[in-house]
């Protein structure tokens, strides 16, 4: 499993940014799948996008997971996969601006960005505990 997962995350990343989730569309569409499995796994990388958004609110990797989850998505869709070739490279002048702005942030600054984070990750982790363990 994990063997397949490599392969086609090799295959997807070796693309240009701005062409690579029509490229993994096309690549993975030459066989017809049942409208329950497309269901599935639009789905599964709905759920697994969402997790990706909370998991930028506490440390960890939030924009891998929400990557996987939108690979997932694209990969039934072919709208949905123009529409992530559209944004990528609009969200990677992005974090290239961003990265910069950090670099430039005394530490005192630093510490202004982290904290609410950090309460909010607290905040969403204490939620769910509450929810879960009624």
């Amino acid at each position: 499993m994990f063997k397949e997962l490599a392969e086609h995350w090799d295959h997807f990343r070796h693309h240009p940014p701005g062409e690579r989730f029509e490229r993994y569309y096309r690549s993975r569409h030459h066989t017809k799948r049942s409208v329950g499995k497309k269901a599935l796994l639009v789905g599964t990388g709905i759920l697994i996008m969402a997790a990706g958004v909370v998991f930028l609110a506490i440390p960890g990797p939030g924009l891998l997971v929400m990557m996987g989850g939108a690979v997932l998505i694209a990969r039934e869709s072919l709208f949905v996969s123009r529409l992530f070739d559209r944004c990528e490279p609009r969200l990677w002048q992005l974090t290239k601006w961003c990265e910069a702005k950090w670099r430039n942030l005394s530490l005192g600054g630093k510490a202004l960005l982290i904290v609410p984070f950090l309460l909010l990750g607290a905040a969403a982790l204490v939620a769910s505990c509450k929810i879960l363990f009624k």
